[in-house]
């Protein structure tokens, strides 16, 4: 090259760099005087999430024995295999379903929310030691996105079937509810305290969203490919990590699920969400600028 160039000759050449996207709002000053309607989940209202608290605590003082002349029914505890693969007519394009693939599973009866809706029906009955197979489709609002609608054949394995030995539900225990009470009455109200307490916080955070939310809709950007990806790369590692919080995944799913696939499937069927918190962050940062806020 410095063979090739003179310096009688003139040199030029192209910088590409992304700069802050320009936040431009609809309605100049809108934001100040905007208008939100807040609603929360019911299940955070504080006299249920109190009674959901006594049961859970009630629960844990309970012991564990196993059953051995029933199947499985509400309120037991069991350890199961589960596995489940794709339903094709052409059976070389049958896939196995790693994210539904767990070892050991300690499934609550009593908690049959958080898990496949319609799993327990489908497995209600089973005995230590017996195996069911059945078919499902996952959910349109499953939570991965690449399951939905897919039709899967599930097949489950009862290694241990277990029920619970409840203490009576008195006075007798309430210090073991909630240390420092003497009867049933204060543990309700110390409890409730606390759920009133979760309660307000969920309604400013519920609050916050929609703020958020009604911001978004009051500006225009043009957003960056690159923060797009980049915002949509840790969101998409924020998940993953919540998935491996409350999932043992072994090594072949966290494989899957960690995939330049998954991470591209995740950000097209995410775009719009993310599109919508950037332009939210940008927003506040923007009314931050302009009211001179710390």
């Amino acid at each position: 090259m410095e063979k090739s160039y003179s310096s009688l000759s003139s040199l030029s050449y192209d910088v590409i760099v992304d700069v802050a996207p320009e936040v431009k709002w609809i309605s100049e000053n809108g934001y100040k005087s905007m208008k939100i309607v807040v609603e929360i989940d019911h299940d955070i209202e504080a006299e249920k999430a109190c009674e959901q608290e006594i049961k859970r605590r009630h629960k844990s003082l309970g012991t564990l024995k196993i059953v051995t002349d029933r199947g499985l029914q509400v309120g037991d505890l069991a350890v199961l295999d589960i596995s489940a693969t794709t339903i094709d007519q052409d059976e070389s394009n049958v896939q196995k379903v790693p994210a539904a693939e767990s070892k050991g599973f300690q499934f609550d009866t009593e908690d049959d929310d958080k898990v496949l809706p319609g799993f327990l029906d489908s497995i209600i009955g089973i005995r230590q030691g017996e195996t069911k197979s059945f078919p499902y489709v996952f959910p349109e609002t499953w939570q991965q996105e690449n399951l939905r609608g897919v039709e899967a054949q599930f097949t489950v394995e009862c290694k241990e079937l277990f029920y619970r030995d409840l203490p009576e539900l008195n006075d007798s225990i309430a210090d073991k509810l909630f240390p420092g009470c003497t009867d049933l009455n204060q543990v309700k109200e110390s409890l409730l305290q606390k759920c009133q307490e979760m309660e307000q916080a969920a309604k400013d955070q519920a609050t916050d969203n929609a703020i958020l939310d009604q911001l978004c809709k009051m500006v225009e950007i043009d957003i960056p490919q690159s923060l797009f990806e980049e915002q949509g790369r840790q969101l998409y590692g924020a998940r993953l990590l919540e998935i491996q919080a409350n999932v043992k995944l072994n090594e072949q799913q966290l494989a899957t699920l960690s995939s330049p696939k998954a991470v591209n499937e995740f950000l097209e069927n995410q775009r719009e969400n993310i599109i919508n918190l950037i332009k939210q962050n940008l927003a506040v940062g923007d009314i931050f600028k302009r009211e001179n806020l710390q």
